[in-house]
């Protein structure tokens, strides 16, 4: 078993073999002495590295243990390969419990020990970096890194993560682009790239993405089909929409979320009666979810009950207090309700917890000024007026 250290760890990533080898705890490969990283799976032998590739709940087996290990993952692996797995019930477990397969193109890493070197010194000087917030300098480390380790898959990740924290969005999507093509069913991954697409403005490519992925993994993910759900309503495609978040909430109608879901999508192909019973139910299954609350006021609003959807929207605010949506909503109410100083408050708060990007922030803030100054002319006239009485 690996000796532990004076910290009371215990370090893992290596074993000494009997014979002056090192025993990769990954894959069971034998190593010369000298060598940083693993010949066969390319996985650091440094402790110093691994911590930032490994669990820290990880177990730490016995390098026997870790041998049958090896050999039990090289037959998933084969099996896998043959196509022979059967398709999991999608109601057996859920999508982040799964395994991920995950390998080296057959080839395996093109280093030269002279690489390894190079790769290990900048893999720390990488990871210091990023952990002390300096991405910049992480992102020319981690660059280094990748050039030395292009299969690694991790390396990718945390140079599009760097990339990502200094805004830059386009290389961010490139590296982890990259990642994703090494680990094509890691789900958080996968994840992370439909974020960047969606954060970059390109919902297309993150439907894309997620499609390409359902038909990857050998059962059904829930969430994908949640996240196409909202993206297709997005892109004004109500109709695929319905059909995605009928399909959900076929497969469970007592899901709160599925059931907000498929209500919002029936809305907006205009089948208000159906949608406000299942925003009622959905309020039933999650009452201390503001957006059923928020959604239901926007039907009655929509179809005149203006009462109805200040008490409503109110609920909502109050379990959401930050949520812009909820502000917007009761200005929205308010306004149809001809309470001016209401509305404008609204409107005001709404401002506050809009982010930059909403398209709407900019009007409403131009007309929130002049809506001002037309209600301050508004009432001044009617003090003069009734002054002369």
């Amino acid at each position: 078993m690996d000796a532990p250290q004076q910290d009371g760890s215990i370090q893992v990533g290596v074993s000494h073999a009997t014979d002056g080898l090192r025993v990769c705890s990954y894959c069971g490969a034998r190593n010369k002495e000298h060598f940083e990283y693993c010949v066969r799976c390319a996985e650091s032998l440094d402790s110093d590295l691994t911590e930032a590739f490994v669990s820290p709940s990880a177990s730490l087996p016995m390098v026997e243990i870790l041998f049958l290990v090896s050999i039990l993952s090289f037959v998933i692996i084969w099996v896998w390969k043959s196509a022979v797995l059967v398709p999991a019930n999608p109601a057996a477990k859920t999508p982040k419990d799964a395994a991920l397969v995950y390998t080296l193109p057959d080839e395996g890493p093109n280093l030269t020990n002279l690489d390894i070197s190079k790769a290990g010194a900048k893999l720390k000087e990488a990871l210091a970096a990023f952990r002390a917030g300096d991405y910049e300098m992480a992102v020319v480390f981690f660059e280094e890194a990748a050039k030395a380790l292009p299969f690694n898959a991790n390396v990718h990740r945390l140079l599009a993560l760097s990339y990502y924290h200094l805004g830059d969005l386009e290389r961010a999507v490139d590296a982890m682009t990259d990642a994703q093509q090494l680990t094509p069913q890691d789900y958080d991954v996968n994840n992370s790239l439909v974020r960047l697409h969606k954060e970059s403005g390109d919902d297309i490519g993150a439907i894309a993405l997620l499609q390409d992925y359902l038909r990857t993994v050998d059962e059904e993910d829930l969430d994908v089909r949640l996240e196409l759900v909202r993206l297709f309503r997005k892109l004004d495609k109500p109709s695929v929409a319905l059909l995605q978040s009928e399909w959900l909430y076929q497969f469970d109608s007592n899901d709160a979320e599925f059931t907000y879901e498929y209500a919002e999508s029936l809305r907006q192909v205009g089948q208000t009666s159906a949608a406000r019973e299942l925003f009622k139910k959905a309020i039933v299954l999650q009452p201390d979810n503001g957006k059923p609350f928020h959604a239901l006021g926007i039907v009655e609003l929509q179809s005149g009950q203006l009462a109805k959807a200040v008490s409503l929207i109110e609920k909502a605010l109050e379990r959401e207090p930050s949520n812009p949506e909820f502000h917007f909503g009761l200005a929205q109410t308010y306004e149809k309700l001809d309470q001016i100083p209401e509305s404008l408050a609204f409107y005001e708060s709404y401002l506050e917890y809009a982010t930059p990007s909403d398209p709407r922030a900019e009007i409403v803030h131009r007309q929130l000024k002049l809506a001002k100054i037309g209600w301050l002319k508004e009432q001044e006239a009617l003090r003069e007026g009734n002054d002369l009485f």
